[in-house]
């Protein structure tokens, strides 16, 4: 029963070390020190969720007076919204790969 518990609470991929480095990043990325979390995409990731869930909880309090066309522009503005962070992202990245020094 101990081999069991270390297994999978311990040691498993919910096990509290897992937790703990979890919990070590997330403080990291909000301070100064490097962690492995970017908070801009933690930040972007929270707010999308958020205009989401009121975008839907709109659409479905509405559901009975909105259009077809009000329902494709609100999601057309989602998707919108989710192509910017896209290129957003990929400018990033391309840019912080082409800021690093080339190892001879």
């Amino acid at each position: 029963m101990k081999e069991l518990y270390n297994k999978y609470v311990l040691n498993g991929f919910f096990g509290w070390e897992n937790i703990k480095w979890f919990i070590i990043q997330i403080r990291a990325t909000f301070s100064n020190e490097p962690s492995y979390f970017s908070s801009k995409r933690i930040e972007r990731y929270f707010l999308f969720l958020s205009g989401l869930f009121w975008i839907n909880y709109y659409i479905y309090t509405h559901i009975k007076v909105l259009t077809y066309t009000e329902i494709i522009a609100l999601v057309g503005l989602l998707f919108g919204y989710a192509g910017f962070e896209l290129l957003t992202t990929q400018k990033e990245k391309k840019n912080q790969l082409s800021e690093k020094p080339q190892e001879s």
